[in-house]
C-alpha cells in the first residue's frame, strides 16, 4: 500500500489540502511534525473501470465468490462500524462515482454551499484508492453527492451527452444513492452519534428529496439535524474579524467555522422555505 497518497495525520486532523508528501509543505511550513496516515482498510478494492454499474439491473444478492470485498469498516467516535452493503455496492464503479462528484462540485454546491470543496475532494480521493472512510456518516454524504448528481444529470440531457454518459445508467440511480443514504444514516446511529455529516448530508438532500416524492421525510430528517446542529453549538459560532496575518491553524479554524455557520443558515433557510407547507416553523 502507498502511503504517500494519504494525506498526512495532521492534515487530515486539520481537514486541509495536503500535499502527499512526507514531510509535507504544510507540516514544514508550521513546524509540525509529519506522519503518514495509514490506511483503515489495508486490503484496496478493485477499481472497476467500466462505464456502467452492473448492479443497477441485478437483484441477485451478491456472495464472497462475486470477487468483492466485505464492507469496508471506518471508525468513530464509538468505535469500529461497518457500511451497510448498499452503500459499498452502488459506490463500486469509481470512474462513475469521480464523474458525478465533479459536476457536483462545479455545478451544484452553489446550492446548499454547505461543504469545503477541496476538503471533501480529498476525502473521496482517499476512499477511490484507498477504500479509506474516516467516519461511517461520512458515506451518507457521500451518496447524497452521488444522488443528487445522478438525478441532475439525467434530467441535463446536453451535459450528459457531452461528457458521454450513458442515460440508460442513471434511469433510478439517484432513489438508490438516496436510499443508500438514509440506510447509511441510521446505521451508524446519526440521532446518538452527532455529526457535521449528518446534517451536510441531509441538506444536500434536498435538491432530490422532493424530486423522489420524499417530502415528508425531509421534514423529519431536517428537524432531527436541527437539533443536532444546536447540540454541536452550530447556532452559537460566532463571528470574528478575519485577520490576514493569522497562521496556519487560525485560518483551519476560521474555515471550520465558516462551514459551521453556513451549514446553519442553510438549516434556517429550509425551515423558511417549509412554511407554506407546514403551516408552522421549527426554529426560534
Amino acid at each position: 500500500m502507498d502511503l504517500g497518497r494519504l494525506a498526512c495525520k495532521n492534515c487530515t486532523r486539520l481537514k486541509v489540502k495536503c500535499d502527499k508528501k512526507i514531510p509535507c509543505s504544510r507540516c514544514t511550513r508550521t513546524g509540525h511534525e509529519c506522519l503518514p496516515r495509514e490506511a483503515l482498510n489495508t486490503r484496496r478494492r478493485p477499481l472497476r473501470r467500466q462505464s456502467h454499474t452492473p448492479w443497477v439491473n441485478q437483484d441477485a444478492e451478491r456472495t464472497p465468490e462475486d470477487g468483492l470485498p466485505p464492507p469496508v469498516a471506518a471508525v468513530s467516535g464509538q468505535g469500529r462500524q461497518k457500511l451497510p452493503a448498499s452503500a459499498w455496492e452502488l459506490t463500486q464503479d469509481v470512474t462513475l462515482d469521480q464523474q458525478l462528484v465533479n459536476f457536483h462540485v462545479r455545478h451544484l454546491t452553489w446550492y446548499h454551499n454547505v461543504l469545503h470543496a477541496p476538503t471533501f475532494l480529498e476525502d473521496c480521493e482517499a476512499y477511490w484508492t484507498e477504500s479509506y472512510v474516516k467516519q461511517p456518516l461520512w458515506m451518507a454524504l457521500y451518496l447524497a453527492i452521488l444522488s443528487t448528481s445522478a438525478w441532475t444529470l439525467e434530467n441535463s440531457t446536453e451535459y450528459r451527452d457531452s461528457r458521454g454518459i450513458d442515460s440508460a445508467i442513471l434511469v433510478g440511480l439517484a432513489e438508490k444513492y438516496y436510499n443508500a443514504m438514509i440506510e447509511s444514516l441510521y446505521a451508524a446511529d446519526f440521532a446518538t452519534n452527532h455529526s457535521i455529516y449528518s446534517i451536510q448530508a441531509v441538506l444536500v438532500s434536498t435538491m432530490v428529496a422532493h424530486c423522489l416524492g420524499r417530502s415528508d421525510q425531509l421534514y423529519t430528517m431536517l428537524s432531527s439535524c436541527t437539533r443536532i446542529a444546536q447540540c454541536l453549538g452550530l447556532h452559537k459560532i460566532a463571528v470574528k474579524e478575519q485577520d490576514s496575518s493569522m497562521d496556519f491553524d487560525q485560518w483551519t479554524s476560521a474555515m471550520d467555522s465558516e462551514v459551521g455557520k453556513r451549514i446553519y443558515w442553510k438549516l434556517v433557510e429550509c425551515d423558511y422555505y417549509a412554511i407554506p407547507y407546514t403551516n408552522t416553523y421549527g426554529m426560534d
